[in-house]
């Protein structure tokens, strides 16, 4: 098992992953973890309950997605949805096949990556697995030699955009940081500010992400732009399915779902939000990784 039926979704947080994640989950042929994974680890055959949704597809749509098609859910779900299987990060899947941060302990491993995630992938009838997990972002070695023939997917979105929507979310003053080991709530006490902060996270991210990717072979990565994704929803997803080795024609149920939510481009709320100061302090420390992704001439 080397991960060739594997794909990986990589981005920074808050870059629109969720959303594609789901997105390609939905397809009838692509398999994921799910909930049940996340929860029981120590039961990936759990997955053969991705059947469930495959078999009822309205239901990704009623369940997965929120009303306006929002793929993030911060609130607490009922009992009945809460059984879905949903696409999660799982990274509780990733410590038991010994996965920590940027380490990968062989000794703490109780099942490899690899086997689990094919496990899955059988279980659920589906073709390829893709998982998405942010940690992954700093674990691109360690995945390579796990599943060296394993494809990944990186999803880029403009810094300013991605900074605006980390200090909307309720999550990020607890959120302990991986490049300075403490939340940006106990920072912004020792004097950070905190729209700095959430700016930098961005760069981090992105500085790891570019640091490793350049090993891996280049017909293993395909990367896109969140923009492009929501300006062209149908094409890009029709790419990314030949990316994965699936046939890019879009089944009656998936084309559906897609349509619905009615994605298209939007103009970024930091644009207007923003003082113009805000929008310096933040391209001070941004401007030289937007210029290298294209989002600054």
């Amino acid at each position: 098992m080397n991960g060739k039926n594997t794909s990986i979704l990589l981005g920074a947080g808050r870059s629109g992953t969720t959303l594609l994640y789901k997105l390609l989950a939905a397809h009838p042929r692509v398999a994921y973890l799910s909930n049940y994974q996340a929860r029981l680890p120590a039961w990936p055959r759990l997955a053969a309950l991705h059947r469930l949704p495959t078999w009822l597809p309205t239901i990704k749509h009623t369940v997965w997605f929120e009303e306006d098609g929002n793929a993030y859910s911060s609130g607490r779900r009922p009992w009945y949805r809460a059984m879905v299987p949903t696409p999660r990060e799982a990274e509780s899947v990733y410590e038991y096949c010994g996965f920590q941060d940027r380490q990968f302990h062989v000794a703490n491993a109780r099942q490899s990556l690899a086997r689990y995630l094919e496990t899955v992938r059988r279980a659920s009838g589906a073709s390829v697995v893709l998982t998405k997990r942010t940690a992954n972002n700093r674990r691109i070695p360690q995945l390579a030699r796990s599943l060296p023939q394993a494809r990944y997917i990186h999803l880029v979105r403009d810094g300013r955009a991605v900074t605006h929507s980390l200090m909307r979310v309720h999550w990020w003053k607890d959120h302990p940081l991986f490049w300075s080991g403490k939340s940006p709530g106990q920072m912004e006490v020792e004097g950070a500010d905190p729209l700095e902060l959430a700016a930098r996270n961005w760069v981090e991210e992105m500085s790891d992400i570019e640091a490793d990717l350049p090993a891996l072979d280049p017909q293993q990565v395909h990367e896109i732009r969140y923009e492009d994704l929501l300006r062209d929803p149908v094409g890009t997803l029709a790419n990314l399915l030949g990316f994965l080795g699936l046939d890019e024609k879009f089944p009656p149920a998936f084309r559906a779902l897609v349509e619905t939510l009615n994605l298209k481009p939007r103009e970024e709320a930091w644009m207007t939000r923003w003082t113009e100061a805000e929008k310096a302090r933040v391209l001070a420390i941004q401007e030289p990784t937007l210029r290298r992704w294209g989002y600054l001439p």
